[in-house]
């Protein structure tokens, strides 16, 4: 694989700061753009079906993206295809502000899941070109936590302007625009290829069914959070800087105990734990759904935050769980049938959410969290009891799996082919 030769030492840390600087860039535009979507979206009166609806198109368009695009990564080159897909969604942020139509906005949300799964591949696949074999673990470990950060940073800059505005989708739409800079100065020689691995879903339940269905579960919640969970602060009452504070308590949670609760995981098997988190992720989920009303701001702010500290690892748990039972020939292919799972759910999760929110009220997002949580918990205590446990030398520590592309395993130190590690040990980062 090549790498620049500037990427060594601190050469190979300055590019490495460049490529993770325009991920965040991105990603916080990314984050930033579906929570004005929400907002904007209520504000126009739409309805939380027709919002469900629109944000699903995000998904639908990220698993397009996801099959399509390292065909076209491999024809036109990483560079031209970073440029055009930051290019395309600078266009379409732009394009919410100046057409507001539903219809308008569902394709334009296909579009954004497109070149965000082109954002990805390209950024990602350059990460694992630039990172030194020894280093990887670390690349990994600062990049998933980085993600969370982002996404975090884009909740705060709601306040910057009104939704009702041009201004936040103008910010968007720089941001993205400026992620070009930092990625395509970085000096790094682009990868020859995107490795394509694949594995069936049916092999990937076989393998683990805990981590498959609780892939499609994550998507599920998740998906429903990412996308309506700033429609629900609005409906509730909550003005603009406590929806900004809701928001960023979600993945603050999330960031927070992402690692504590991934070490636990290490000293136990994982279903169990996966299993509690999920059970008291749905408990608070109902706490939230039944007297999310008598709560106040600040309640509901702490209460997010604490949902998002058991609901978020969920994912990276059920990906280590599987990783627990497979070669590490086999993590690539498993990690993208892992998120393309997940994708799927996240499809499924803003339309039965904005369903659920328009039949009951507001509470209706966390109910479902509170249904598929509870009954994922359940699941995997049964499993718990009938399935089979991993051997113990194939077990690796726990590491955070950011869910962006399947490109991102590629970093993961588990997966490096034999001999490529230098003798290192695979590492978490902390």
């Amino acid at each position: 694989m090549n790498r620049a030769p500037a990427a060594v030492g601190a050469g190979q840390a300055m590019v490495l700061g460049l490529l993770l600087s325009g991920c965040v860039l991105y990603t916080i535009g990314n984050g930033l753009h579906s929570t004005v979507l929400g907002v904007r979206g209520d504000i126009e009166g739409w309805g939380s079906t027709l919002l469900g609806i629109i944000m699903a198109g995000f998904s639908i368009g990220y698993m397009a993206g996801t099959v399509l695009a390292p065909r076209a990564i491999r024809q036109s080159g990483h560079v031209r295809a970073f440029a055009a897909a930051a290019s395309m969604l600078s266009i379409v942020t732009i394009a919410h502000a100046i057409v507001v139509d539903p219809a308008v906005w569902f394709a334009l949300r296909l579009v954004h899941g497109v070149c965000y799964a082109v954002l990805g591949l390209v950024a990602e696949s350059w990460l694992n070109a630039a990172a030194a074999p020894g280093t990887r673990g670390r690349v990994f470990g600062l990049y998933a936590m980085l993600v969370l950060l982002s996404f975090m940073a884009s909740q705060v800059l709601l306040v910057v302007a009104d939704p009702s505005d041009f201004v936040l989708f103008a910010l968007v739409s720089i941001l993205i625009s400026a992620s070009l800079v930092p990625l395509t100065l970085s000096g790094v020689d682009a990868p020859r290829d995107i490795p394509v691995s694949r594995m069936s879903f049916r092999r990937v339940f076989e393998v683990s069914p805990v981590g498959a269905v609780g892939c499609f579960t994550s998507g599920v919640v998740f998906g429903a959070s990412f996308s309506l969970c700033a429609v629900y602060a609005r409906q509730v009452g909550m003005d603009q800087h406590g929806i900004s504070l809701f928001m960023a308590g979600l993945y603050t949670g999330g960031m927070l105990m992402v690692w504590p609760i991934g070490w636990l995981s290490d000293r136990m098997d994982r279903r169990i734990v996966i299993a509690a988190a999920a059970i008291l992720a749905g408990v608070l989920a109902l706490v939230v759904a039944l007297a999310g009303g008598s709560m106040g701001s600040w309640g509901l702010i702490i209460a997010n935050m604490l949902f998002g500290t058991l609901m978020t690892p969920n994912y990276a748990l059920c990906v280590a769980h599987s990783n627990d039972f497979v070669d590490r020939a086999e993590l690539v292919g498993l990690a993208a049938a892992l998120l393309m799972i997940y994708a799927v759910g996240q499809v499924l999760g803003p339309l039965a959410a904005g369903l659920l929110m328009d039949w009951t009220g507001p509470s209706g997002l966390y109910l479902l969290a509170a249904a598929v949580m509870a009954a994922f918990g359940t699941f995997t205590l049964w499993r718990l009891a009938v399935g089979r446990k991993p051997d113990p030398a194939q077990v690796e520590p726990f590491v955070d799996t950011p869910r962006t592309t399947f490109m991102a395993s590629t970093l993961d130190p588990r997966g490096a082919p034999e001999g490529e590690d230098d003798g290192a040990e695979p590492e978490p980062s902390s």
